[in-house]
């Protein structure tokens, strides 16, 4: 099964919502690592969700200036490639349990990229570690907004592309998407 139309709606997805001016982390990544997950084998979803934030971050750094290599990069990269990872091994149920699975995936990826937050820059004991995920919560406000909204968006592009299949329980990536 040919998925490039999949992954081309995917990849466009992280792209526009991570290198338009933003929200801190209001984007498309934790929905689309969840689609991966769920439509994709994990030889392709998994190298496919690093390889975008990679990319993206490689953009962000070419045209914003910002900083491509930091200690955050193994957080991220191994966040989204654990989300992804278990996203693929839930079976995706109704669209009520899709948006507890997103809203808890966001929450582990946000509470394991600021375990590395932590290790990088605040102070390691009790009041450093508080500190750290105390600043961290209007990222997480943002992050799960983002999920919320991304998700129903993603599901309805790939819907009418051809790209879910027609039976809402068990949206696999469809015959047509090529």
């Amino acid at each position: 099964m040919n998925n490039a139309r999949l992954l081309c709606i995917l990849f466009i997805s992280i792209l526009l919502t991570r290198l338009l001016p933003h929200w801190g982390n209001f984007t498309a990544m934790m929905s689309a690592s969840l689609c991966a997950g769920q439509l994709l084998p994990k030889k392709i979803s998994i190298p496919f969700i690093v390889a975008s934030l990679l990319i993206s971050d490689i953009l962000l750094s070419l045209f914003l200036g910002l900083p491509f290599m930091g200690s955050w990069l193994l957080f991220s990269c191994s966040g989204y490639a654990l989300t992804t990872l278990l996203a693929n091994q839930i079976n995706p149920g109704s669209y009520l349990f899709r948006f507890v699975t997103l809203s808890g995936l966001g929450f582990f990826y946000w509470f394991w990229t600021n375990l590395g937050a932590y290790f990088a820059i605040y102070p390691h004991n009790l009041s450093g570690l508080i500190l750290c995920y105390y600043n961290a919560l209007p990222f997480l406000q943002y992050a799960l907004l983002g999920n919320l909204i991304c998700y129903p968006i993603l599901l309805v592009i790939l819907h009418y592309t051809g790209c879910l299949s027609r039976a809402p329980k068990t949206h696999t990536a469809s015959p047509h998407c090529s």
